[in-house]
Formats: structure tokens, sequence, C-alpha cells
């Protein structure tokens, strides 16, 4: 019922954008054209989490786009996962995507069943394989559903339905956490 209440908190106007890389992980160049539609889109690289603190300090973002690679045990540099969704959250990001190729193991020892509480109001996007090109095509498209007035997991499901099919060779594959509910753009 409160839910009714706090419907403005899923629309975002003129998303604040920030594409992030982190640690010694490698940026693709091309997702940046993702996010063309909207000016207000900021680049950043940090060697560490307390860098990536530093710069996020004061600032809120709706998109953080981030490319970091997890070690084995869910860190990043030598530093918990679970602090990295600590300063998202800090920043009051509503839409997460982790866009390098991560395997599911790294991410649940990143982010533990556990300890998640911060998580429960932040979409997450979790890249296991870009498969080459499929992730830039498949992103721009949600985003340009997005901005035709869908929300995210509207334009998901648009994309990238929920069963098998031929269409699936051309798909990124990615698991999508709608925490946020029906997070979208407003004009």
């Amino acid at each position: 019922m409160f839910k009714l209440f706090s419907r403005g908190k899923n629309k975002i106007e003129n998303p604040a954008i920030l594409l992030c890389t982190l640690g010694s992980a490698s940026a693709f160049p091309q997702d940046t054209a993702i996010y063309q539609p909207y000016p207000n889109i900021a680049e950043f690289k940090a060697n560490t989490l307390s860098e990536l603190a530093n710069f996020l300090s004061g600032k809120t973002f709706d998109i953080v786009h981030l490319f970091v690679e997890f070690a084995d045990d869910g860190t990043i540099e030598g530093q918990a996962g679970m602090q990295l969704v600590e300063l998202l959250t800090k920043a009051d990001t509503k839409l997460a995507i982790f866009a390098c190729d991560n395997s599911i193991e790294k991410y649940m020892a990143a982010f533990p069943a556990g300890q998640r509480q911060g998580v429960s109001n932040m979409h997450l996007v979790l890249t296991l394989d870009r498969n080459g090109e499929n992730f830039f095509t498949f992103f721009k498209g949600i985003f340009e559903l997005m901005a035709k007035g869908k929300s995210m997991p509207m334009a998901w499901v648009t994309l990238a339905p929920q069963h098998d099919g031929p269409w699936m060779e051309k798909m990124p594959g990615c698991v999508f956490e709608a925490n946020r509910g029906q997070l979208k753009f407003v004009q």
C-alpha cells in the first residue's frame, strides 16, 4: 500500500550518468554511445574504491555504468564488492550496470545474499558475457524504449522475451535484478 505514495522515486528526468572504470578493468569506449541522447554524462577512472568514494562524495548519479572485474573471492583490488554497492547506494544510484564479463560465482562472492539490504532500492545488471557488439545493441535498445516511456523491466522483456528462441544468440548474457520496480524516464 505504501508504494502507492512513492511513485515519483521511479521516474528519472534528465538522468545523471556515470561511466566508471574501476581497478584494472578495461573500458569499452563504444558504451558511451548507449547514452548519446542524454547530456549529463560523467566519466571517471578509479584505481581503488577509495578513489571512487572521494569522487562520488556529495554527488548523485541515476545510472552508473561500471567496468570492473571481480577476483574469484568477489573483491576489487583487494576490497569487498559490497563496499561498491554501499558507495552506489550513497550516491542514490537507481541503476548499476556491471558491464564487464564476470562469472556468476564472482558476483555471488562480491554480493553475498545476507549482506544485500542496500540493493533492494537499486536495479542491478550483472554481465556474464557481453557477446561482442550485442551488449551495445541491447542496451542502446533498452534506453531507446525507456526514452519512449517504457519502464526498464518492460523494455527488458520486450527485447529479451523470457523464453528460449533464436533471438537468444544475439543477446548479451546478463542477469537483471529489478529491485527498484518500474523505473522509467520522463520527458
